[in-house]
Parts: structure tokens; C-alpha cells; sequence
């Protein structure tokens, strides 16, 4: 089962979810641009980082996500799967 599969298997089970964002906690530095631009759908810590792993973002949110991945200077944000959900179109790419 691959990383595709796994976010199928959780659209399934999630109505609603159009993308899958993998975080890499350990190159986040704390600079908060996502969450500036996005804070629905980056949750920092108490300590001001965003230490999810793993965000899946519903329908509703994946201009502000894209938008929010797009703010981060450490590109520790990455854009797995946007295809769930939606008729046609690519998924994203920076």
C-alpha cells in the first residue's frame, strides 16, 4: 500500500478531503508564514511550530493550503495528493 493508496483509503473515510500535505516537522524553524497565510489549516504547537506530520485538508481549504506551502522558507511543506475529489486537473507542484 502506497502513499496514494493511504490517502484514498482516508478520503473514503473523510468525506470532504481533497488534499494531503506531509509536513517535515524536523526542518521547521518556527517562521510561522503558513500559519500566517493559512491558520485553518497549519496548527502550530505551543512553542510555534508546526509539528504535524501528516494534514489533510478538505475541500474548502486547498487555496489557502497551496497558498500556506507556498509561504514556508524552509520548504518543509509538501503537497502529496490533490487528485481525491475533484474531476479533472493536475495535481500541484511548486
Amino acid at each position: 500500500m502506497g502513499v496514494t493508496d493511504d490517502f484514498e483509503n482516508a478520503s473514503k473515510a473523510l468525506p470532504g478531503v481533497a488534499m494531503k500535505i506531509r509536513v517535515e516537522t524536523e526542518k521547521c524553524c518556527g517562521h510561522a508564514r503558513c500559519a500566517s497565510v493559512a491558520p485553518e489549516v497549519y496548527i502550530l504547537s505551543d512553542t510555534g511550530y508546526l509539528s504535524t506530520p501528516e494534514i489533510l485538508v478538505p475541500d474548502g481549504l486547498v487555496i489557502q493550503a497551496r497558498r500556506g506551502a507556498r509561504a514556508c522558507p524552509e520548504r518543509c511543506i509538501v503537497i502529496e495528493n490533490e487528485t481525491l475529489g475533484r474531476v479533472s486537473g493536475a495535481a500541484y507542484s511548486r
